[in-house]
C-alpha cells in the first residue's frame, strides 16, 4: 500500500503540482489575476496598433451619451445577474467535489483557453486560423509522444468530445473495411480472384494497393462497389454475387463496459444496433481474451466482417483498463497467421493521461495495457477528463497516415496548402482552437510525462488507495469494486441480504448526501447483470447475497482532485468523507 502524500515532507516537484491549479480556496488567485490583466491588456494593445491608421469606430462622444451609458448599465447589470447565477453552479473546482469524471482545471489549460477565445479561430483550416492550426498541430505531436507514438508519424485532430473522438475512430475503421470490400467485390466480379467476403473485407492496406497495382481498376469502377457511396442495400446483393452468399452485415466487437456514445457511432454511421458483438467482461469488470478470440472467430466463419474491435482503458463505471496489449497481441496474430486485419480502436477518453505516470503506480500487467496504447489503430483521448482542460475538449489520434485515412470533403471557398487538409476529414467543420490551445500550453508547462501529468495522476491515485483503505477500516460491511485508476465504486451491505435491499440502501444514502448542499458531491452508477455477470457474481458473494435484482447499484467516487489528500487545509477530507458515509448509513439503517 501506497503511503498518503504527506505535504510537509513533499519535494519540489510536489510543491509544483500546487503552481498548476489555482486552489480550492483561489490560493494563486493574485498570480492569476496577473496573467488575465497582461493577456487582455496585450490583447487590446494588439486590436489597437494592428490597423492604426485606420481611426477609431467608437468616439469618446458615442461614450458619453445616454443611450451608450444605458446599454453599458444594462450589460453590466445582465453579466452580474449571469454571474450570480452561475456562482449556484456544481462547485467542480473543489476537493468535495468527487463526483463525475470533472475537476478543477488547470491554470495554463484556464489560461490557453481564454487567449483563444479571445482570437477566435477557426482551426478548418489554415486560411481561417494561421496560428491556431500549427498550435493544434504541436498539441497533438505532444498528445501522440505521450502515447509512445511518433510526433511525426502519427496524425490527429482536437474534437468537442470523446463522443465524436469514437465515432470518427469508427468512421474510419468503416472507410477501410469498405474500400477493402469494393476492391474484393470488383476483382471477383472480373473473375480476376475468387476471395471470400472474409478475404476481401480483412485484405489490409498492403494488400490492396498491391491488388489495384496488378489489375488497375479505376476509381470509379470501384466507387460502384462501396456501400458507403452508394444504397448499402443495393450492395449487399452485389455483394452476394460476388461472394457468393448472402451479405449478413459487419460487426463491432465492444465490451459490455461500453461507453455510450458507442450507440450513437453505429446509428450514425449506418451500422444498426445490431452489429453490437459484446466481449464478455472478466470478474474484474475487463475485457475477456478469452471471449474476444471466440467472437473473432465466430464473426468471421459466419462471413461478417469485422468493423473494429474497442478496448476500453479507463471505463465510465469503474475506470478499469482492458488488456489492451493482450488484445492487440490477438489481433497480430490473425493477421501475421491467417492474413485478417482487424482494426483495433482504444476508447481511452478517461485514462489515456495515464501514459504519462512513471512505472511502479500500477501494476505491470496494467502497465503493459497503457503502453500499448502505441500499437493500435486510432485512440480516443478526452483532455476535460484527465487532461484538466475546459470543456469542450477531445481527441481522436491515429497512428499513423494510412490509419488516419477517411472520406474527403471539399469546399470551394476553403483553401489550404496541405496536401490533404485536416478539415476535408474531420467530422466537425468549424473548430474552436480552445482545446488546442489549452493543452498545448498544458504540455509546455505541466509536461505530458512522469514528472508533470504522471506525478499529478499518481497523486489521485495514490488518494484513491488511501480513501478506499480508510472506509474498509471504518466501515465493514462496504463493498469496493475492483480498481485500477482512480475511481471506485462501493455499496454497504449486511450478510445474506438481497441485492435489491441492499440497492434501496445504495440509492437513499446517495440520495441522502447530494441533498446536504454543504456536504460531498458524488455520483452513482449501475452494473447490470446481463453485462457483468462474472463481476457481480464474485461481488455479491462476498456477502452471500440473493442477487434478486437485474443490476447492482453502486456509490461512485472519483478522485481527480489534486488537493483532496492535502494536509495544509483545516478540513481533512478523508475523514470527514468517512463520517459523512457512516452519518448516512446510519440515518438508513435507523
Amino acid at each position: 500500500m501506497i503511503k498518503p502524500v504527506q505535504e510537509n515532507n513533499c519535494d519540489t516537484q510536489d510543491i509544483a503540482i500546487k503552481t498548476f491549479f489555482l486552489g480550492p480556496q483561489s490560493e494563486n488567485k493574485e498570480w492569476l489575476a496577473v496573467e488575465l490583466k497582461s493577456l487582455f491588456n496585450g490583447w487590446f494593445d494588439w486590436r489597437q496598433d494592428k490597423f492604426k491608421a485606420d481611426g477609431c469606430a467608437i468616439s469618446d462622444k458615442n461614450k458619453q451619451s445616454s443611450y451608450f451609458k444605458e446599454k453599458q448599465a444594462h450589460l453590466h447589470n445582465t453579466v452580474d445577474t449571469l454571474r450570480t447565477r452561475l456562482q449556484q453552479e456544481v462547485p467542480t473546482y473543489s476537493p468535495r467535489y468527487i463526483g463525475h469524471m470533472v475537476s478543477e482545471v488547470s491554470m495554463p489549460a484556464l489560461i490557453g483557453h481564454i487567449t483563444a477565445l479571445l482570437h477566435n479561430p477557426n482551426i478548418i483550416c489554415e486560411e481561417a486560423a494561421i496560428v491556431g492550426s500549427k498550435i493544434e498541430e504541436e498539441a497533438i505531436s505532444d498528445l501522440l509522444c505521450m502515447l509512445g507514438i511518433s510526433g511525426t508519424d502519427g496524425r490527429g485532430h482536437f474534437t468537442s468530445g470523446g463522443t465524436v473522438a469514437n465515432i470518427e475512430g469508427l468512421w474510419r475503421a468503416r472507410y477501410r473495411l469498405d474500400h477493402f470490400l469494393a476492391m474484393g467485390t470488383w476483382l471477383n466480379n472480373k473473375k480476376h480472384t475468387n476471395m471470400s467476403i472474409i478475404d476481401a473485407a480483412h485484405m489490409g492496406w498492403d494488400k490492396y494497393e498491391e491488388l489495384a497495382k496488378e489489375h488497375n481498376p479505376t476509381e470509379a469502377e470501384l466507387k460502384q462497389h462501396s456501400f458507403v457511396a452508394n444504397s448499402p442495400w443495393e450492395v449487399a446483393d452485389k455483394y452476394k454475387d460476388a461472394f457468393g452468399a448472402p451479405f449478413k452485415g459487419g460487426v463491432v466487437l465492444i465490451p459490455g463496459s461500453k461507453h455510450y456514445s458507442w450507440k450513437k457511432a453505429v446509428s450514425m454511421l449506418g451500422l444498426g444496433e445490431t452489429s453490437f458483438r459484446g466481449v464478455a467482461l472478466d470478474d474484474n469488470g475487463c475485457l475477456c481474451t478469452e471471449d474476444l478470440r471466440k467472437q473473432i472467430t465466430i464473426a468471421l466463419e459466419a462471413g461478417q466482417p469485422i468493423f473494429s474491435v474497442v478496448s476500453v482503458l479507463g471505463t465510465t463505471e469503474l475506470g478499469e483498463i482492458d488488456p489492451v496489449d493482450k488484445v492487440q497481441d490477438i489481433l497480430d496474430e490473425f493477421k501475421h497467421e491467417k492474413g485478417v486485419h482487424i482494426w483495433h480502436h482504444v476508447d481511452a477518453a478517461y485514462g489515456g493521461f495515464f501514459a504519462a505516470l512513471p512505472k511502479g503506480v500500477m501494476s505491470e500487467e496494467k502497465d503493459q495495457a497503457i503502453r500499448a496504447m502505441s500499437r493500435v489503430n486510432t485512440i480516443t483521448l478526452d483532455p476535460h477528463k484527465l487532461g484538466y482542460a475546459p470543456y469542450a475538449c477531445g481527441a481522436l489520434l491515429a497512428r499513423d497516415e494510412e490509419n488516419y485515412r477517411t472520406s474527403l470533403f471539399s469546399a470551394p471557398y476553403i483553401t489550404s496548402d496541405a496536401a490533404i487538409p485536416r478539415w476535408q476529414r474531420t467530422l466537425e467543420g468549424s473548430r474552436s482552437a480552445t482545446g488546442a490551445t489549452a493543452m498545448w500550453l498544458n504540455s509546455k508547462t505541466i509536461g505530458l510525462n512522469s514528472d508533470g501529468y504522471g506525478r499529478l495522476l499518481a497523486r489521485t491515485i495514490r488518494t484513491r488507495e488511501e480513501l478506499a483503505r480508510r472506509v474498509q477500516e471504518q466501515i465493514p460491511n462496504c463493498y469496493i469494486t475492483p480498481m485500477d485508476t482512480n475511481i471506485f465504486c462501493f455499496c454497504i451491505a449486511n450478510k445474506g441480504e438481497s441485492l435489491k435491499a441492499v440497492n434501496s440502501r445504495s440509492e437513499e444514502i446517495f440520495k441522502r448526501i447530494q441533498d446536504n448542499g454543504n456536504g460531498f458531491y458524488l455520483s452513482k452508477t449501475s452494473l447490470g447483470v446481463k453485462d457483468y455477470p462474472k463481476l457481480i457474481n464474485k461481488f455479491t458473494n462476498q456477502w452471500n447475497a440473493n442477487v434478486d435484482a437485474d443490476h447492482v447499484s453502486l456509490l461512485r467516487v472519483v478522485l481527480m482532485n489534486p488537493f483532496f489528500s492535502s494536509t495544509e487545509m483545516n478540513t481533512d477530507f478523508f475523514e470527514e468523507f468517512i463520517n459523512t458515509l457512516k452519518d448516512n448509513v446510519m440515518q438508513k439503517a435507523g
